[in-house]
Protein backbone atom coordinates (compact mmCIF):
# COMPACT_ATOMS: atom_id res chain seq x y z
CA UNK A 1 0.00 0.00 0.00
CA UNK A 2 1.39 3.30 -0.96
CA UNK A 3 1.57 6.03 1.62
CA UNK A 4 0.18 9.39 0.50
CA UNK A 5 0.34 12.71 2.26
CA UNK A 6 -2.84 13.77 4.02
CA UNK A 7 -2.06 17.42 3.41
CA UNK A 8 -4.32 18.87 0.73
CA UNK A 9 -2.52 21.17 -1.67
CA UNK A 10 -4.00 24.66 -1.72
CA UNK A 11 -3.65 27.09 -4.60
CA UNK A 12 -1.02 29.75 -4.03
CA UNK A 13 -3.46 32.65 -4.38
CA UNK A 14 -5.54 31.27 -1.50
CA UNK A 15 -2.73 31.61 1.01
CA UNK A 16 -2.11 34.75 3.01
CA UNK A 17 1.61 35.34 2.57
CA UNK A 18 3.75 37.76 4.57
CA UNK A 19 4.13 40.05 1.58
CA UNK A 20 0.32 40.24 1.31
CA UNK A 21 0.07 41.38 4.92
CA UNK A 22 2.88 43.87 4.38
CA UNK A 23 1.19 45.25 1.25
CA UNK A 24 -2.02 45.80 3.23
CA UNK A 25 -0.08 47.59 5.97
CA UNK A 26 1.57 49.90 3.45
CA UNK A 27 -1.79 50.63 1.81
CA UNK A 28 -3.14 51.78 5.17
CA UNK A 29 -0.02 53.83 5.96
CA UNK A 30 -0.25 55.56 2.60
CA UNK A 31 -3.61 57.01 3.60
CA UNK A 32 -2.75 57.85 7.20
CA UNK A 33 0.86 59.06 7.15
CA UNK A 34 2.36 62.28 5.92
CA UNK A 35 3.75 61.73 2.37
CA UNK A 36 7.31 62.53 3.46
CA UNK A 37 7.10 60.20 6.44
CA UNK A 38 5.53 57.48 4.28
CA UNK A 39 8.45 57.62 1.86
CA UNK A 40 10.87 57.34 4.80
CA UNK A 41 8.93 54.31 6.07
CA UNK A 42 9.16 52.65 2.65
CA UNK A 43 12.90 53.35 2.46
CA UNK A 44 13.50 51.74 5.86
CA UNK A 45 11.35 48.72 4.99
CA UNK A 46 13.17 48.19 1.68
CA UNK A 47 16.43 47.63 3.60
CA UNK A 48 15.02 44.78 5.73
CA UNK A 49 15.02 41.93 3.20
CA UNK A 50 14.17 41.05 -0.40
CA UNK A 51 10.52 40.29 0.42
CA UNK A 52 10.03 43.66 2.08
CA UNK A 53 11.87 45.40 -0.76
CA UNK A 54 9.56 43.85 -3.36
CA UNK A 55 6.63 45.63 -1.71
CA UNK A 56 8.28 48.85 -0.49
CA UNK A 57 10.36 49.82 -3.53
CA UNK A 58 7.47 50.18 -6.00
CA UNK A 59 5.68 52.45 -3.54
CA UNK A 60 8.84 54.42 -2.75
CA UNK A 61 9.61 55.08 -6.42
CA UNK A 62 6.05 55.51 -7.63
CA UNK A 63 6.20 59.30 -7.22
CA UNK A 64 9.34 61.39 -7.85
CA UNK A 65 9.73 65.17 -7.65
CA UNK A 66 12.16 65.17 -10.61
CA UNK A 67 14.63 62.98 -12.54
CA UNK A 68 17.48 63.37 -10.04
CA UNK A 69 16.88 60.07 -8.15
CA UNK A 70 17.03 58.24 -11.48
CA UNK A 71 20.25 59.98 -12.53
CA UNK A 72 21.78 59.03 -9.18
CA UNK A 73 21.31 55.35 -10.07
CA UNK A 74 23.80 55.76 -12.93
CA UNK A 75 26.60 57.18 -10.78
CA UNK A 76 29.67 55.03 -9.98
CA UNK A 77 29.81 53.70 -6.44
CA UNK A 78 32.60 56.08 -5.40
CA UNK A 79 30.60 59.18 -6.44
CA UNK A 80 28.17 60.38 -3.74
CA UNK A 81 24.54 60.72 -4.77
CA UNK A 82 22.87 64.13 -4.90
CA UNK A 83 20.17 64.31 -2.23
CA UNK A 84 17.13 66.63 -2.25
CA UNK A 85 18.49 68.60 0.71
CA UNK A 86 21.70 69.29 -1.17
CA UNK A 87 19.71 70.33 -4.24
CA UNK A 88 17.87 72.92 -2.22
CA UNK A 89 21.10 74.40 -0.89
CA UNK A 90 23.53 73.84 -3.76
CA UNK A 91 22.20 74.29 -7.26
CA UNK A 92 25.63 73.49 -8.70
CA UNK A 93 25.46 69.95 -7.30
CA UNK A 94 22.61 69.13 -9.64
CA UNK A 95 24.42 70.63 -12.61
CA UNK A 96 27.43 68.51 -11.76
CA UNK A 97 25.29 65.38 -11.56
CA UNK A 98 23.83 65.96 -15.04
CA UNK A 99 27.28 66.70 -16.45
CA UNK A 100 28.87 63.54 -15.01
CA UNK A 101 26.15 61.23 -16.30
CA UNK A 102 25.95 62.85 -19.74
CA UNK A 103 29.63 63.36 -20.53
CA UNK A 104 30.71 59.92 -19.32
CA UNK A 105 27.68 58.16 -20.87
CA UNK A 106 27.23 56.17 -17.66
CA UNK A 107 23.98 54.66 -18.98
CA UNK A 108 26.10 52.47 -21.28
CA UNK A 109 27.38 50.43 -18.33
CA UNK A 110 25.27 47.22 -18.38
CA UNK A 111 24.92 46.77 -14.61
CA UNK A 112 24.02 50.39 -13.93
CA UNK A 113 21.66 50.43 -16.90
CA UNK A 114 19.82 47.34 -15.65
CA UNK A 115 19.37 48.85 -12.21
CA UNK A 116 18.24 52.12 -13.81
CA UNK A 117 15.55 50.40 -15.90
CA UNK A 118 14.33 48.38 -12.92
CA UNK A 119 13.73 51.39 -10.72
CA UNK A 120 12.44 53.51 -13.62
CA UNK A 121 9.72 50.92 -14.23
CA UNK A 122 8.25 51.74 -10.80
CA UNK A 123 7.78 55.46 -11.57
CA UNK A 124 4.18 56.50 -12.16
CA UNK A 125 4.34 60.24 -11.43
CA UNK A 126 6.98 62.90 -12.11
CA UNK A 127 6.49 66.51 -11.02
CA UNK A 128 9.50 68.15 -12.68
CA UNK A 129 8.12 71.25 -14.45
CA UNK A 130 11.43 72.70 -15.63
CA UNK A 131 14.90 71.47 -16.45
CA UNK A 132 18.45 72.70 -16.05
CA UNK A 133 20.99 73.12 -18.82
CA UNK A 134 21.91 69.78 -20.39
CA UNK A 135 19.09 67.70 -18.87
CA UNK A 136 17.01 67.64 -22.07
CA UNK A 137 20.06 66.39 -24.00
CA UNK A 138 20.57 63.70 -21.38
CA UNK A 139 16.94 62.61 -21.67
CA UNK A 140 17.29 62.30 -25.45
CA UNK A 141 20.47 60.25 -25.10
CA UNK A 142 18.89 57.87 -22.59
CA UNK A 143 15.78 57.43 -24.78
CA UNK A 144 18.01 56.75 -27.81
CA UNK A 145 20.02 54.21 -25.80
CA UNK A 146 16.73 52.46 -24.99
CA UNK A 147 16.06 51.89 -28.71
CA UNK A 148 14.17 55.18 -28.93
CA UNK A 149 11.54 53.95 -26.47
CA UNK A 150 10.54 55.50 -23.18
CA UNK A 151 12.42 54.26 -20.13
CA UNK A 152 9.34 55.00 -17.97
CA UNK A 153 6.85 52.29 -19.04
CA UNK A 154 4.62 52.77 -15.98
CA UNK A 155 4.40 56.59 -16.17
CA UNK A 156 0.87 57.91 -15.65
CA UNK A 157 1.34 61.59 -14.73
CA UNK A 158 3.98 64.15 -15.72
CA UNK A 159 4.58 67.89 -15.29
CA UNK A 160 6.66 69.34 -18.12
CA UNK A 161 7.94 72.75 -19.19
CA UNK A 162 8.01 73.11 -22.96
CA UNK A 163 10.69 75.57 -24.07
CA UNK A 164 12.73 76.10 -27.20
CA UNK A 165 15.19 73.30 -26.37
CA UNK A 166 12.56 70.70 -25.46
CA UNK A 167 11.45 69.94 -29.00
CA UNK A 168 9.49 66.70 -29.18
CA UNK A 169 11.31 64.94 -26.35
CA UNK A 170 8.13 64.81 -24.29
CA UNK A 171 6.27 62.87 -27.00
CA UNK A 172 8.90 60.10 -26.81
CA UNK A 173 8.86 60.04 -23.02
CA UNK A 174 5.10 59.58 -22.55
CA UNK A 175 4.43 57.05 -25.30
CA UNK A 176 2.99 54.51 -22.86
CA UNK A 177 -0.34 52.72 -22.79
CA UNK A 178 -1.19 53.93 -19.29
CA UNK A 179 -0.31 57.64 -19.47
CA UNK A 180 -3.37 59.64 -18.42
CA UNK A 181 -2.37 63.08 -17.03
CA UNK A 182 -0.13 65.84 -18.42
CA UNK A 183 0.66 69.26 -16.92
CA UNK A 184 2.21 71.27 -19.74
CA UNK A 185 3.82 74.66 -19.06
CA UNK A 186 4.09 76.65 -22.27
CA UNK A 187 7.25 78.79 -22.52
CA UNK A 188 7.80 78.76 -26.28
CA UNK A 189 5.05 79.11 -28.86
CA UNK A 190 6.55 77.17 -31.79
CA UNK A 191 7.79 74.27 -29.64
CA UNK A 192 4.44 73.93 -27.86
CA UNK A 193 2.51 74.05 -31.13
CA UNK A 194 4.65 71.27 -32.59
CA UNK A 195 4.28 69.17 -29.45
CA UNK A 196 0.50 69.61 -29.22
CA UNK A 197 0.16 68.45 -32.83
CA UNK A 198 1.94 65.19 -31.90
CA UNK A 199 0.00 64.39 -28.73
CA UNK A 200 -3.13 62.84 -30.34
CA UNK A 201 -1.03 60.22 -32.15
CA UNK A 202 1.41 59.54 -29.30
CA UNK A 203 -0.86 59.58 -26.23
CA UNK A 204 -4.18 57.97 -27.02
CA UNK A 205 -5.04 57.33 -23.37
CA UNK A 206 -4.75 60.92 -22.08
CA UNK A 207 -7.58 61.73 -19.68
CA UNK A 208 -6.45 65.01 -18.10
CA UNK A 209 -4.54 67.96 -19.59
CA UNK A 210 -3.43 71.07 -17.71
CA UNK A 211 -2.11 73.69 -20.13
CA UNK A 212 -0.39 76.63 -18.39
CA UNK A 213 0.69 79.65 -20.43
CA UNK A 214 2.00 82.69 -18.53
CA UNK A 215 3.23 84.71 -21.51
CA UNK A 216 1.42 86.12 -24.51
CA UNK A 217 2.10 84.45 -27.85
CA UNK A 218 0.69 84.68 -31.33
CA UNK A 219 -0.33 81.02 -31.34
CA UNK A 220 -3.84 80.90 -32.72
CA UNK A 221 -6.39 79.52 -30.26
CA UNK A 222 -8.08 77.79 -33.17
CA UNK A 223 -4.94 75.69 -33.75
CA UNK A 224 -4.85 74.82 -30.05
CA UNK A 225 -8.45 73.62 -30.05
CA UNK A 226 -7.86 71.65 -33.25
CA UNK A 227 -5.06 69.74 -31.51
CA UNK A 228 -7.18 69.21 -28.41
CA UNK A 229 -10.08 67.71 -30.34
CA UNK A 230 -7.74 64.91 -31.43
CA UNK A 231 -7.47 63.70 -27.83
CA UNK A 232 -10.62 61.62 -28.04
CA UNK A 233 -10.55 60.31 -24.47
CA UNK A 234 -9.84 63.63 -22.75
CA UNK A 235 -12.16 64.12 -19.77
CA UNK A 236 -10.51 67.00 -17.89
CA UNK A 237 -9.10 70.15 -19.50
CA UNK A 238 -7.59 73.12 -17.68
CA UNK A 239 -6.47 76.07 -19.82
CA UNK A 240 -4.74 78.18 -17.20
CA UNK A 241 -3.91 81.34 -19.11
CA UNK A 242 -5.16 84.91 -19.42
CA UNK A 243 -4.32 84.81 -23.13
CA UNK A 244 -6.11 81.65 -24.25
CA UNK A 245 -9.71 82.59 -24.97
CA UNK A 246 -12.49 80.15 -25.81
CA UNK A 247 -15.26 81.82 -27.75
CA UNK A 248 -18.58 80.27 -28.70
CA UNK A 249 -17.47 78.21 -31.72
CA UNK A 250 -14.37 76.87 -29.99
CA UNK A 251 -16.39 75.75 -26.96
CA UNK A 252 -18.89 74.05 -29.22
CA UNK A 253 -16.07 72.22 -31.05
CA UNK A 254 -14.56 71.03 -27.77
CA UNK A 255 -17.79 69.63 -26.37
CA UNK A 256 -18.78 68.09 -29.70
CA UNK A 257 -15.46 66.24 -30.01
CA UNK A 258 -14.50 65.37 -26.41
CA UNK A 259 -16.29 63.69 -23.46
CA UNK A 260 -15.27 66.56 -21.15
CA UNK A 261 -16.35 66.21 -17.54
CA UNK A 262 -14.15 68.99 -16.10
CA UNK A 263 -13.33 72.29 -17.82
CA UNK A 264 -11.40 75.34 -16.60
CA UNK A 265 -10.78 78.35 -18.84
CA UNK A 266 -10.45 82.12 -18.99
CA UNK A 267 -13.47 84.02 -20.26
CA UNK A 268 -13.44 87.61 -21.55
CA UNK A 269 -14.42 89.62 -24.62
CA UNK A 270 -17.20 87.18 -25.44
CA UNK A 271 -19.08 88.95 -28.24
CA UNK A 272 -20.42 86.13 -30.42
CA UNK A 273 -23.45 84.88 -28.49
CA UNK A 274 -26.14 86.60 -30.57
CA UNK A 275 -27.50 83.29 -31.85
CA UNK A 276 -30.30 80.97 -30.76
CA UNK A 277 -28.50 77.60 -30.69
CA UNK A 278 -26.98 76.27 -27.48
CA UNK A 279 -23.73 74.50 -26.63
CA UNK A 280 -24.39 70.91 -25.62
CA UNK A 281 -22.07 69.59 -22.89
CA UNK A 282 -23.79 66.37 -21.79
CA UNK A 283 -20.86 64.97 -19.78
CA UNK A 284 -19.74 68.18 -18.02
CA UNK A 285 -19.86 67.82 -14.24
CA UNK A 286 -17.36 70.47 -13.09
CA UNK A 287 -17.15 73.94 -14.68
CA UNK A 288 -14.52 76.38 -13.37
CA UNK A 289 -13.74 79.74 -14.97
CA UNK A 290 -11.98 83.02 -14.29
CA UNK A 291 -12.30 86.38 -16.01
CA UNK A 292 -15.31 88.58 -16.64
CA UNK A 293 -18.49 87.84 -14.73
CA UNK A 294 -20.51 89.80 -17.29
CA UNK A 295 -19.30 87.46 -20.03
CA UNK A 296 -20.03 84.40 -17.90
CA UNK A 297 -23.56 85.66 -17.29
CA UNK A 298 -23.97 85.98 -21.07
CA UNK A 299 -22.62 82.46 -21.72
CA UNK A 300 -24.45 80.44 -19.06
CA UNK A 301 -27.92 80.53 -20.72
CA UNK A 302 -26.37 79.04 -23.88
CA UNK A 303 -24.83 76.06 -22.07
CA UNK A 304 -26.80 72.81 -21.89
CA UNK A 305 -25.21 70.91 -19.00
CA UNK A 306 -27.61 68.24 -17.68
CA UNK A 307 -24.88 66.64 -15.53
CA UNK A 308 -23.27 69.76 -14.02
CA UNK A 309 -22.79 69.42 -10.25
CA UNK A 310 -20.10 72.03 -9.43
CA UNK A 311 -19.67 75.61 -10.66
CA UNK A 312 -16.72 77.84 -9.66
CA UNK A 313 -16.00 81.35 -10.89
CA UNK A 314 -13.28 83.83 -10.02
CA UNK A 315 -13.85 87.40 -11.21
CA UNK A 316 -10.73 89.32 -12.25
CA UNK A 317 -12.49 92.57 -13.15
CA UNK A 318 -14.50 95.28 -11.42
CA UNK A 319 -18.01 93.89 -11.47
CA UNK A 320 -21.28 95.44 -10.33
CA UNK A 321 -23.59 93.98 -7.73
CA UNK A 322 -26.10 93.43 -10.54
CA UNK A 323 -23.65 91.08 -12.28
CA UNK A 324 -23.33 88.94 -9.15
CA UNK A 325 -27.09 88.91 -8.62
CA UNK A 326 -27.68 87.93 -12.27
CA UNK A 327 -25.23 85.03 -12.01
CA UNK A 328 -26.84 83.77 -8.81
CA UNK A 329 -30.26 84.05 -10.45
CA UNK A 330 -29.20 81.99 -13.49
CA UNK A 331 -27.59 79.33 -11.29
CA UNK A 332 -30.76 79.01 -9.20
CA UNK A 333 -33.01 78.35 -12.20
CA UNK A 334 -33.71 75.14 -14.04
CA UNK A 335 -32.02 73.08 -15.37
CA UNK A 336 -29.03 74.05 -13.15
CA UNK A 337 -31.26 74.07 -10.08
CA UNK A 338 -31.84 70.33 -10.45
CA UNK A 339 -28.18 69.26 -10.70
CA UNK A 340 -25.88 71.77 -8.95
CA UNK A 341 -24.46 70.64 -5.61
CA UNK A 342 -21.61 73.16 -5.25
CA UNK A 343 -21.23 76.89 -6.04
CA UNK A 344 -18.10 78.99 -5.50
CA UNK A 345 -17.86 82.70 -6.39
CA UNK A 346 -14.77 84.82 -5.71
CA UNK A 347 -14.00 88.46 -6.50
CA UNK A 348 -10.46 89.74 -6.83
CA UNK A 349 -11.41 93.40 -7.27
CA UNK A 350 -14.04 95.58 -5.56
CA UNK A 351 -17.32 96.56 -7.17
CA UNK A 352 -16.97 99.05 -10.00
CA UNK A 353 -19.28 101.71 -11.42
CA UNK A 354 -22.14 102.27 -11.76
CA UNK A 355 -22.65 102.16 -7.99
CA UNK A 356 -26.34 101.38 -7.59
CA UNK A 357 -26.11 100.62 -3.86
CA UNK A 358 -24.48 102.55 -1.03
CA UNK A 359 -24.15 99.38 1.04
CA UNK A 360 -24.25 95.86 -0.41
CA UNK A 361 -26.14 93.36 1.71
CA UNK A 362 -24.34 90.10 0.93
CA UNK A 363 -27.48 88.03 1.34
CA UNK A 364 -30.31 90.26 0.12
CA UNK A 365 -28.47 91.99 -2.75
CA UNK A 366 -26.26 89.13 -4.00
CA UNK A 367 -26.89 85.59 -2.78
CA UNK A 368 -30.62 85.63 -2.18
CA UNK A 369 -31.58 83.55 -5.30
CA UNK A 370 -29.30 80.71 -4.17
CA UNK A 371 -31.39 80.22 -1.04
CA UNK A 372 -33.95 78.36 -3.17
CA UNK A 373 -31.38 75.60 -3.87
CA UNK A 374 -32.14 73.42 -0.88
CA UNK A 375 -30.09 70.50 -2.25
CA UNK A 376 -26.88 72.56 -2.34
CA UNK A 377 -24.01 70.89 -0.45
CA UNK A 378 -21.22 73.46 -0.90
CA UNK A 379 -21.37 77.27 -1.00
CA UNK A 380 -18.46 79.69 -1.15
CA UNK A 381 -18.41 83.47 -1.62
CA UNK A 382 -15.19 85.47 -1.24
CA UNK A 383 -15.08 89.27 -1.36
CA UNK A 384 -11.94 91.36 -1.81
CA UNK A 385 -10.46 92.93 1.31
CA UNK A 386 -10.46 96.52 0.08
CA UNK A 387 -13.94 97.42 -1.14
CA UNK A 388 -15.35 100.60 -2.67
CA UNK A 389 -18.91 99.85 -1.63
CA UNK A 390 -19.25 98.48 1.94
CA UNK A 391 -20.46 94.86 2.19
CA UNK A 392 -22.45 93.68 5.16
CA UNK A 393 -23.62 90.33 6.53
CA UNK A 394 -25.11 89.54 9.94
CA UNK A 395 -25.47 86.57 12.25
CA UNK A 396 -29.15 86.37 11.29
CA UNK A 397 -28.12 86.12 7.65
CA UNK A 398 -26.04 83.07 8.53
CA UNK A 399 -29.07 81.60 10.30
CA UNK A 400 -31.15 82.24 7.17
CA UNK A 401 -28.57 80.48 4.98
CA UNK A 402 -28.43 77.52 7.37
CA UNK A 403 -32.22 77.13 7.42
CA UNK A 404 -32.59 77.49 3.64
CA UNK A 405 -29.71 75.14 2.79
CA UNK A 406 -29.95 72.31 5.33
CA UNK A 407 -27.79 69.92 3.27
CA UNK A 408 -24.66 72.08 3.32
CA UNK A 409 -21.44 70.17 3.97
CA UNK A 410 -19.06 73.06 3.25
CA UNK A 411 -19.68 76.79 3.79
CA UNK A 412 -17.23 79.61 3.09
CA UNK A 413 -18.16 83.26 3.59
CA UNK A 414 -15.22 85.68 3.43
CA UNK A 415 -16.42 89.26 3.87
CA UNK A 416 -14.49 92.15 5.40
CA UNK A 417 -15.83 95.01 7.49
CA UNK A 418 -15.28 98.46 5.96
CA UNK A 419 -12.02 100.04 7.06
CA UNK A 420 -12.08 103.68 8.21
CA UNK A 421 -10.63 106.28 5.86
CA UNK A 422 -7.24 107.55 7.04
CA UNK A 423 -5.36 110.72 6.24
CA UNK A 424 -2.03 109.62 4.77
CA UNK A 425 -0.69 113.20 4.57
CA UNK A 426 0.35 113.11 8.20
CA UNK A 427 2.97 110.49 8.96
CA UNK A 428 2.65 111.10 12.67
CA UNK A 429 -1.03 110.16 12.63
CA UNK A 430 -1.64 106.92 14.51
CA UNK A 431 -3.15 104.11 12.52
CA UNK A 432 -6.76 103.40 13.56
CA UNK A 433 -7.63 100.00 14.92
CA UNK A 434 -9.30 97.63 12.46
CA UNK A 435 -13.09 97.46 12.56
CA UNK A 436 -14.71 94.57 14.43
CA UNK A 437 -15.60 91.48 12.36
CA UNK A 438 -19.01 91.38 10.72
CA UNK A 439 -19.97 88.09 12.35
CA UNK A 440 -19.92 86.89 15.95
CA UNK A 441 -19.87 83.50 17.63
CA UNK A 442 -23.68 83.59 17.46
CA UNK A 443 -23.26 82.48 13.83
CA UNK A 444 -21.65 79.28 15.07
CA UNK A 445 -24.67 78.54 17.27
CA UNK A 446 -27.00 79.04 14.31
CA UNK A 447 -24.93 76.68 12.16
CA UNK A 448 -24.83 74.07 14.92
CA UNK A 449 -28.61 74.23 15.17
CA UNK A 450 -29.65 74.40 11.51
CA UNK A 451 -26.79 72.78 9.52
CA UNK A 452 -26.72 69.16 10.71
CA UNK A 453 -24.46 67.97 7.84
CA UNK A 454 -21.85 70.76 7.88
CA UNK A 455 -18.29 69.38 7.85
CA UNK A 456 -16.18 72.41 6.84
CA UNK A 457 -16.62 76.09 7.75
CA UNK A 458 -14.45 78.97 6.49
CA UNK A 459 -14.98 82.51 7.80
CA UNK A 460 -12.92 85.69 7.87
CA UNK A 461 -13.09 86.32 11.62
CA UNK A 462 -15.49 86.33 14.56
CA UNK A 463 -16.36 88.67 17.42
CA UNK A 464 -15.92 86.63 20.58
CA UNK A 465 -18.12 87.67 23.50
CA UNK A 466 -19.01 84.46 25.29
CA UNK A 467 -20.95 86.20 28.06
CA UNK A 468 -23.41 87.65 25.55
CA UNK A 469 -24.08 84.33 23.78
CA UNK A 470 -24.17 81.39 26.20
CA UNK A 471 -24.26 77.97 24.63
CA UNK A 472 -27.76 76.44 24.70
CA UNK A 473 -28.30 73.57 27.14
CA UNK A 474 -28.24 70.88 25.93
CA UNK A 475 -25.90 71.55 22.98
CA UNK A 476 -27.67 71.98 19.62
CA UNK A 477 -26.31 68.69 18.25
CA UNK A 478 -24.75 65.93 20.32
CA UNK A 479 -22.74 64.63 17.35
CA UNK A 480 -22.38 67.54 14.95
CA UNK A 481 -20.09 66.47 12.05
CA UNK A 482 -18.10 69.74 11.74
CA UNK A 483 -14.41 68.76 11.65
CA UNK A 484 -12.68 71.83 10.16
CA UNK A 485 -13.07 75.50 11.09
CA UNK A 486 -10.90 78.06 9.28
CA UNK A 487 -10.65 81.72 10.31
CA UNK A 488 -8.79 83.66 7.61
CA UNK A 489 -7.71 86.54 9.85
CA UNK A 490 -4.11 85.71 10.90
CA UNK A 491 -4.39 88.10 13.87
CA UNK A 492 -7.61 86.62 15.21
CA UNK A 493 -6.07 85.15 18.37
CA UNK A 494 -4.73 88.56 19.42
CA UNK A 495 -8.27 89.93 19.70
CA UNK A 496 -9.67 87.08 21.83
CA UNK A 497 -9.48 87.77 25.55
CA UNK A 498 -10.35 84.25 26.67
CA UNK A 499 -8.98 81.76 24.14
CA UNK A 500 -9.40 78.84 26.55
CA UNK A 501 -13.06 79.68 26.99
CA UNK A 502 -13.49 80.02 23.21
CA UNK A 503 -11.97 76.58 22.61
CA UNK A 504 -14.25 75.07 25.26
CA UNK A 505 -17.15 76.82 23.53
CA UNK A 506 -16.16 75.19 20.22
CA UNK A 507 -15.73 71.77 21.84
CA UNK A 508 -19.23 71.93 23.25
CA UNK A 509 -20.81 73.01 19.97
CA UNK A 510 -18.76 70.77 17.70
CA UNK A 511 -17.44 67.68 19.52
CA UNK A 512 -15.97 66.25 16.29
CA UNK A 513 -13.92 69.35 15.45
CA UNK A 514 -10.40 68.23 14.55
CA UNK A 515 -8.72 71.42 13.35
CA UNK A 516 -9.04 75.19 13.75
CA UNK A 517 -6.81 77.05 11.29
CA UNK A 518 -5.85 80.71 10.94
CA UNK A 519 -4.81 81.50 7.36
CA UNK A 520 -5.32 84.53 5.17
CA UNK A 521 -6.53 83.64 1.66
CA UNK A 522 -5.80 86.77 -0.39
CA UNK A 523 -6.34 90.51 -0.27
Amino acid sequence: MSIQSSTIARPLDARLLNVDVLASVFDELEWDEDPVEFRATCARAARVCHSFASVALPKLWRWLPDFVPLWNLLLPDHVPAVTPSKLALFYDARNQLISIVKENKLYQDASRWGRFLRYASYVQRLDRAYFIVGEIDLLRSVIAHNDHRTFLPGLRRLAWMQDEESGTTLASLISTSGFVELHLHDKHMAASEELMALLPSRVRTLRKLVFVSSVYSAWDDIALVKSLTGLKHLQSLRLDSNYRLLHYDLLRQLFASLPLEHLYFYIADLNDLARPCSISAPHLRFLECKGSMADMVALLPHLYTPSLTTFKFESLFEETSDHVLSMCTILSQRPLLDTLKGISLAMRLPFGPPYTLEVVDLLQNLLYPILSMSCLESLSFVCPKRVTTPITITDEDIATVARALPNLKCLEIIAYASEPVTDHWFESQSRPSPPPPLLSVTSLIHLAQYSPHLEELHLQALRVDLKAVPVPTPPPAQSHPLRLLTLRDPGFEKHVDDMTGFLQFLDRLFPNLQSTVNAERFD
